[in-house]
């Protein structure tokens, strides 16, 4: 039989012993343990709290340094590229100062041309001689072709520095394009920085709020330890190990199909109770005489009753669908105190006898 459920002995001995402790419910150690209890889980919520801070900020810093990264590349080749393009632009200003100078040299050999020309052109008015006549056309010609020549040739000039020209007043709009953008990232730069520099001194006071929140959960810890070891020694007296002195009843007509100390298929320790595979609906009856000190549902055993024997002798009765008894109500040998009534998942009816809070085994009292 595949077990479904394993009871949780660690919740049991806290409702068992507080139970068998009511006497000290108002002592100044059980307020005392209260007031530590609920500073502890006040405390532990707020560690809790600074730890998920502290995994935000890491991740947020991780983020961030991943983003610096690409833009510290992208800002190394803006900067390249406006050095390139400060060197062109300052190769395009020698360039045109250049050609300015010719221009002016063009304008100036142009007027000692003309010059030139009107003193010849003048001379002819007073020239009889033909031979020296049609010398000084052909050396007018020769100069109206270098004039020509000169001219075409600072036209192209010209236009090629034009040209030049409308390329640098591209290439100037892209380097201030180039400025702003190298602006924008370094100022987004100062703003990552400066997040970051926020983000590591949170950190800091994070580590520090942890290290202390730590010392202080120690500290109550051992406190909680302390105090339960002084309310176990006040709860203990001379019958823990004497014989129990006990008739008990089975709580239903079926035999179990597994018994204290058996292995329990799925389970890593052996039954601390018995298990009884109910098929039909059943009552659960008292195994004993008794006050019922609990009634209701609990995690790992369903809807539950437990009953105080006397002697710290405490009977539990898991998985019961229809309770039939009230807390603080007393009970007799064989009262009806509920009904089993099979569920889907099959699971079965669960009876455990404890002593001062540990499971014993309940054949010898049967």
């Amino acid at each position: 039989m595949k077990a479904i459920f394993r009871p949780f002995d660690g919740v049991l001995v806290v409702i068992f012993f507080c139970a068998t402790t009511t006497y000290a419910q108002s002592s100044p150690l059980h307020k005392r343990l209260k007031r530590l209890e609920y500073g502890f889980e006040k405390l532990s919520k707020e560690i809790r709290t600074i730890m998920q801070d502290e995994r935000d900020s890491v991740l947020e810093l991780k983020k961030i340094e991943r983003k610096l990264g690409p833009l510290e590349k992208q800002i190394d080749v803006i900067r390249t590229v406006y050095d390139t393009h400060m060197r062109r632009h300052e190769t395009l200003n020698e360039k045109e100062q250049q050609t300015k100078n010719a221009l002016k040299e063009i304008k100036e050999s142009s007027q000692e041309l003309m010059t030139y020309a009107l003193i010849l052109s003048a001379s002819n008015r007073y020239q009889q001689d033909a031979v020296r006549k049609q010398v000084r056309e052909q050396e007018l010609k020769h100069v109206q072709g270098l004039i020509e020549e000169r001219s075409r040739h600072y036209v192209e000039q010209h236009q090629s520095y034009l040209q030049e020209e409308k390329e640098a007043s591209f290439q100037r709009a892209h380097l201030m394009d180039v400025r702003r953008s190298l602006d924008l990232l370094q100022r987004e730069e100062a703003l990552l920085h400066d997040v970051l520099v926020k983000r590591k001194m949170l950190l800091e006071d994070i580590s520090v709020q942890k290290a202390l929140g730590v010392k202080q959960i120690r500290r109550l810890v051992s406190q909680k330890r302390n105090i339960w070891q002084q309310i176990n020694a006040a709860s203990h007296d001379e019958t823990f190990d004497k014989k129990l002195s006990l008739q008990l009843r089975a709580p239903v007509a079926e035999q179990p199909v597994k018994r204290y100390g058996e292995q329990v298929a799925g389970e890593d320790a052996p039954a601390r109770g018995l298990y009884y595979q109910l098929n039909t609906v059943m009552g659960i009856r008292a195994s004993a005489a008794g006050k019922i000190v609990f009634v209701g549902r609990m995690r790992g055993f369903g809807q539950m009753v437990i009953i105080d024997h006397g002697d710290r002798v405490f009977s539990l009765y898991a998985h019961i669908a229809a309770p039939k008894v009230k807390q603080r109500e007393d009970v007799q040998l064989g009262q009806l105190i509920g009904q089993y009534q099979p569920e889907g998942a099959n699971v079965p009816f669960y009876f455990e006898l404890r002593h001062n809070g540990q499971p014993i085994n309940p054949a010898p009292y049967f």
